[in-house]
C-alpha cells in the first residue's frame, strides 16, 4: 500500500507532470476564451447590443430620454429610404438605423422607412405645399400638422482642423421632436453693431445647435430699433469691441426689466476705452467688467507652454444641478474676468460659474492698471426675482463657442459647449430644453505640462525598457548559477 502512495506522490512531483498539467490548464483556458469570443460574435443574432464607444455614439442621452418619456402626442419619424439598403451602407447607414431604433423603443414614437421609389406619393402626402423640398434620404419628423425635415447627410460632418468626425443625429432628431410637439418656439437674438463676431460667419454651428433645440435664431441691431422685439426670449452679445450708446443701454435695460434675459460673451480688447454703458447695465446686476487678460500659472490647469489657454474650475451651482463638477473640464483661451460688486440687493442673486486658480494673474490689458492676483471669475450668473424676473450670464471668452474654436479645442470644446447650453436652459427655466452638442468618437485626453510631458517620454522610452533589460539579466544570471 505504501508503495502505491509513493508512486502517486512521485507522479505528482514529477516535473513532466507539472508542466503537462500547466499545459492542460492553459489549453482549457484558451478553449474557454475561444468559446466566449464566438458567443460574443454571435450575440447580435440575439439582438443584444452594447454601445462601447467613448461618447455613446449609438445611444441617446438623458435629456432625450426625459423628453421622450414626457411626450403627450404621437410622433412619427419617417426615413425616406429603404431600411435594408441603408443597412448595407457600412458605417453611416448602419449607424443611423441603429440610432433611430432608440427612438422606436418609446411608446409615443414610431419610426418608419418608406422608399419614395416604391411609394412616389409619400413626399406629396408629407409636404402638401412643397415647402420642405423633400427628397430621398431625408428624414421627416411629424406630429399632428407640424412637420420638420432633417437632412440625413448633414448628420455626419468633419471639422476643418483635425478631420475629426462628428455625429449630430441626437441634437437634430430630438430637436425636431421638440419643434413638432411645442406650442411656442422661443427666439434668440444675436446683437450686432459693436464689431461683434458674426453669427453666420463664425457661429453657424452654435446656430444649428440652437435651431435643432427648437429655437429661432435672428440678428438684431439696437441702434436702428426703437425697442427689443416682444418675441425675444434672450439676447446674446458675442464679443463686442465697442461700447453701447446710451440709447442702446436704455433699450437694453427696458427689455431686461420686462422679464428679459441676456448673455454677454466678452473678450479682452486691447484699448484704453472703457465699456461705460455696458458697465452701467451690468452694475444693475452687481457685476463689473475687468479690463484684463487671464494668465493661468498653475501648470496643471493650462496647456503646455500656453498659460492663456487653460481649464477653469466649474463651480457647483443650480446650473450644474447642484453636483460637484470640478473634474468636468471646460476650456477657455484669451479670457477676461469679472468682479462681483459689494452692493447687496435683496431680490438679486449673483453666483460664480467658472473660476481660475489662485496662481492666476489678471494682466492689465489696454488700461494703465495694476495686475491682479487670482482666483478670478470668468463666468458669472445673476438673477432678479421680484417685480420682474430677469437673468444675465457673463463669460470671459467668445472664441471657444465659434466654429473654429469648437474644432480647434475638441474634445474639450464639447464639454465647454455643453456647459454653455446648460446655462441657457437655466436661463429659460427649462431643464428639458434640448441643448445637445454633436458627438465625436474621440477618447478623453490628459493635459500635461511641458515638464511632465518630458518626464512621461523619459519613463516610457528609457526607464521602462531599461528596467525590463535589468530584470531579464538578473533572471538569466540566477538560472545560470542553478
Amino acid at each position: 500500500m505504501k508503495s502505491i502512495v509513493d508512486k502517486i506522490k512521485s507522479i505528482f512531483s514529477n516535473k513532466n507532470f507539472k508542466y503537462g498539467s500547466l499545459f492542460m490548464v492553459l489549453s482549457i483556458f484558451l478553449i474557454a476564451v475561444t468559446v466566449i469570443i464566438n458567443m460574443i460574435a454571435e450575440i447580435d443574432k440575439l439582438n443584444v447590443r452594447w454601445d462601447l464607444t467613448p461618447n455613446k455614439m449609438y445611444s441617446i442621452g438623458d435629456e432625450t430620454k426625459k423628453i421622450l418619456n414626457e411626450l403627450q402626442q404621437d410622433v412619427e419619424i419617417i426615413f425616406l429610404s429603404d431600411r435594408k439598403k441603408l443597412e448595407e451602407i457600412e458605417g453611416a447607414g448602419e449607424m443611423i438605423t441603429e440610432f433611430l431604433d432608440n427612438y422606436d423603443a418609446y411608446p409615443k414614437v414610431t419610426v418608419k422607412y418608406i422608399d419614395p421609389d416604391k411609394n412616389p406619393r409619400i413626399i406629396k402626402e408629407l409636404d402638401k405645399e412643397d415647402m420642405l423640398g423633400l427628397k430621398t434620404d431625408n428624414i421627416v419628423v411629424k406630429s399632428g400638422n407640424k412637420v420638420k425635415k432633417v437632412v440625413a447627410n448633414e448628420l455626419f460632418y468633419s471639422d476643418y482642423y483635425s478631420n475629426t468626425p462628428y455625429f449630430a443625429a441626437e441634437q437634430s432628431i430630438t430637436g425636431a421632436i421638440k419643434y413638432v410637439t411645442s406650442e411656442k418656439t422661443p427666439v434668440v437674438y444675436f446683437i450686432e453693431g459693436h464689431n461683434e463676431r458674426g453669427l453666420e460667419s463664425e457661429y453657424s454651428g452654435l446656430k444649428q445647435i440652437l435651431e435643432n433645440g427648437n429655437y429661432i435664431v435672428k440678428t438684431l441691431n439696437l441702434t436702428v430699433e426703437s425697442k427689443v422685439p416682444d418675441d425675444a426670449e434672450m439676447l446674446i452679445f458675442a464679443a463686442p469691441k465697442r461700447d453701447l450708446s446710451k440709447a442702446e443701454a436704455e433699450r437694453l435695460l427696458d427689455y431686461l426689466k420686462s422679464d428679459g434675459n441676456a448673455i454677454f460673451l466678452f473678450e479682452p480688447v486691447f484699448s484704453d476705452k472703457r465699456f461705460d454703458n455696458f458697465e452701467n447695465v451690468l452694475n444693475e446686476y452687481n457685476i463689473s467688467i475687468n479690463y484684463d487678460r487671464i494668465q493661468e500659472n498653475d501648470p496643471s490647469r493650462h496647456y503646455p507652454d500656453d498659460p492663456y489657454t487653460f481649464l477653469p474650475t466649474v463651480q457647483t451651482s443650480e446650473i450644474t444641478g447642484g453636483e460637484d463638477l470640478s473634474d468636468f473640464y471646460v476650456l477657455f483661451n484669451d479670457s477676461r474676468s469679472f468682479s462681483i460688486l459689494n452692493n447687496y440687493k435683496e431680490p438679486l442673486r449673483v453666483f460664480p460659474l467658472l473660476t481660475s486658480s489662485e496662481k492666476a494673474i489678471g494682466e492689465s490689458y489696454g488700461m494703465d492698471e495694476e495686475d491682479s492676483m487670482g482666483p478670478h471669475f470668468m463666468g458669472l450668473a445673476a438673477e432678479y426675482n421680484s417685480a420682474y424676473k430677469s437673468k444675465v450670464l457673463v463669460y470671459g471668452n467668445a472664441y471657444v463657442f465659434t466654429d473654429d474654436g469648437f474644432s480647434q479645442f475638441a474634445p474639450l470644446s464639447e464639454n465647454t459647449m455643453k456647459f454653455f447650453l446648460a446655462s441657457i436652459a437655466w436661463m429659460r427655466d427649462t431643464t428639458n430644453d434640448l441643448v445637445i452638442a454633436p458627438k465625436t468618437n474621440m477618447y478623453d485626453i490628459m493635459n500635461l505640462s511641458s515638464r511632465n510631458t518630458k518626464l512621461v517620454i523619459l519613463v516610457t522610452v528609457l526607464v521602462v525598457p531599461l528596467l525590463i533589460i535589468i530584470i531579464g539579466v538578473i533572471v538569466w544570471l540566477r538560472r545560470k548559477r542553478l
